[in-house]
């Protein structure tokens, strides 16, 4: 028995405890036997007395980088309430789609007229163009709009609430959940002059100063523009003022030509 003793303990490998007062990291070292035992991840592990018992340090979720924050499982009846709220506002957005189709009617100009009437544009809309321009220039809720016709042609008098800013109205529709069905909109329809970027407004911001700085900038063109214009038309009548009055200082040295072209064969 201690002739096998000696052998087993000359040639097997000798397990080394390691320092009880070190921490050491799982990855880079361990001791030897517990490759096996002691799983490969991140965080550092502690020796309790004991070269098979090992403690994890920091084993929170936060310290380890792969977990993921799992949101807490919703109850049945959390789950339940959640599913209402969805169909509520879906029944709620597919109503606003079939009220916006009847308030529109054609799509004629006349129409849209209607509904810049409606908003509280003031100006003569001779175009769909300009309706379009003008609406894309206000910040209404489309909900709004529709509640305010709909108490015009009951009898009374209602225009739909206007807000300065983009970030007004992106307030004001998240807090009422006035959400127009962004999927229901085409290209060109009065539904695109209307809608606004309610969860980045930030981006109706830069399209409106971008607008604003092209109009100014066709402004400033336009009384170029006219100022040639005029300068033009200024020198044309110079050009023929002076062709007048050469004409009448011609017609008039003839005419003095003739009077004494008389006076001398009267004289004769």
């Amino acid at each position: 028995m201690s002739l096998l003793r000696a052998f087993l303990f000359r040639y097997l490998p000798q397990r080394q405890l390691p320092n009880p007062n070190r921490l050491v990291s799982a990855g880079r070292l361990r001791a030897p036997g517990l490759s096996a035992r002691l799983p490969l991840a991140t965080g550092l592990w502690h020796y309790v007395g004991d070269s098979t018992q090992w403690n994890r340090l920091n084993s929170t979720k936060a310290s380890q980088p792969n977990d993921k924050k799992r949101k807490p499982r919703l109850t049945k009846e959390e789950d339940e309430e959640r599913r209402k709220k969805r169909e509520e506002r879906k029944k709620k957005q597919e109503e606003a789609v079939k009220r916006f189709n009847k308030f529109m009617g054609k799509r004629k100009l006349k129409d849209w007229q209607k509904l810049c009437k409606t908003i509280g544009l003031k100006g003569e809309f001779k175009s769909i163009q300009s309706c379009r321009e003008a609406i894309e220039g206000v910040h209404v809720n489309i909900y709004d709009v529709l509640d305010a016709d709909r108490i015009n042609q009951a009898g009374g008098k209602r225009l739909p609430r206007r807000f300065s800013t983009p970030y007004e109205l992106s307030e004001y529709t998240k807090r009422g959940e006035k959400f127009y069905p962004r999927e229901e909109v085409k290209k060109g329809e009065p539904e695109e002059a209307l809608l606004k970027h309610i969860h980045n407004p930030r981006l109706d911001e830069e399209r409106q100063k971008r607008k604003e700085e092209m109009r100014k900038k066709n402004e400033e063109e336009e009384k170029m523009r006219k100022k040639k214009e005029e300068e033009k038309m200024r020198k044309k009548k110079e050009e023929e003022e002076k062709m007048r009055k050469k004409e009448e200082e011609k017609m008039r040295g003839k005419k003095e030509e003739e009077m004494e072209t008389k006076a001398a064969n009267e004289t004769s």
